[in-house]
């Protein structure tokens, strides 16, 4: 009864969007480079449910290095509560961006510089391998590294829960377990998706694959299959395994909201003329 009623208030509530009536610029997935210096704004976000807007993690790419695969991320998150608003950072860096098969949600972040190498974690990508995959075969398999004992280790939820988290990250050993959560399938009826980029609304070419579990919008740049959203969608496991709100709050998903790139340093111009002479003619 108590999940049912929390159900019914996400739905009420309602979801926020970007205005689809607002004017935006088609840009090519290709065009979005990753670089030292790009920053992304992240916003928590779950089908019929209602985020507060200040809530948001500030991501910037310290490193990226695509040829073998590593990046470094530092990231501010805020956290608004009714008494006060409080300030997270930390940093994670990944060696996997090639050939992990996990990601990770915000949500689980923990403080501090956090190092998944060797982990198989790609963090806010899909590693080129799924991609390729996904492209060529139309599926692949997507795992949520929602309980890495490197992401979050103070993490306290009912055994049901943990249960289907396992089955979430591929680890569940039960073989009558016909719910493969981790397989997604290509989608072909999404294939843009709207996000600020230096400031101004751009409809950006973007790859979709999904399941009943959640839904994944990819940036369309195989250099750079940068994760634009996650909308999961934890009651596809059954409501029963959530026993309270915050529960069911640990399993949301997020969207990229925004994207600045790094304004690129201009040498200063050579003048071929001393400025002395600047607006004098010479005489013969």
């Amino acid at each position: 009864m108590r999940i049912a009623v929390i159900i019914m208030g996400m739905i009420v509530m309602g979801a926020g969007c970007t205005n689809p009536f607002e004017h935006a610029e088609p840009m090519s997935g290709n065009d979005l480079a990753i670089e030292a210096g790009l920053k992304l704004e992240i916003n928590p976000w779950m089908p019929f449910w209602q985020t507060t807007p200040s809530e948001y993690t500030s991501v910037t790419i310290d490193a990226w290095d695509a040829t073998v695969g590593t990046s470094k991320i530092s990231w501010m998150e805020l956290q608004v509560t009714d008494a006060t608003n409080t300030v997270v950072t930390g940093s994670l860096t990944t060696d996997a961006l090639l050939s992990a098969e996990r990601i990770s949600l915000p949500t689980f972040w923990t403080a501090g510089d956090v190092d998944v190498s060797g982990k198989e974690n790609s963090v806010l990508w899909i590693s080129q391998a799924q991609y390729n995959e996904l492209t060529t075969t139309s599926s692949t398999h997507i795992e949520l590294g929602l309980f890495d004992s490197t992401l979050s280790d103070t993490v306290s939820m009912a055994e049901a829960v943990r249960n289907a988290i396992a089955a979430i990250q591929g680890r569940t050993q039960d073989p009558n377990n016909a719910l493969d959560v981790t397989k997604v399938e290509f989608d072909p009826a999404v294939s843009t998706y709207r996000v600020a980029i230096d400031g101004s609304l751009k409809e950006i070419d973007v790859i979709t694959a999904r399941n009943a579990f959640a839904t994944y919008t990819i940036l369309k740049n195989e250099k750079n299959p940068l994760v634009l959203q996650i909308a999961v969608r934890p009651w596809a496991l059954g409501l029963g395994m959530f026993t309270n709100l915050e529960e069911l709050k640990k399993a949301i998903g997020y969207k990229v909201t925004r994207i600045t790139r790094p304004i690129p340093s201009v040498p200063p111009s050579v003048d071929p003329l001393p400025h002395s002479a600047e607006g004098s003619t010479s005489s013969p």
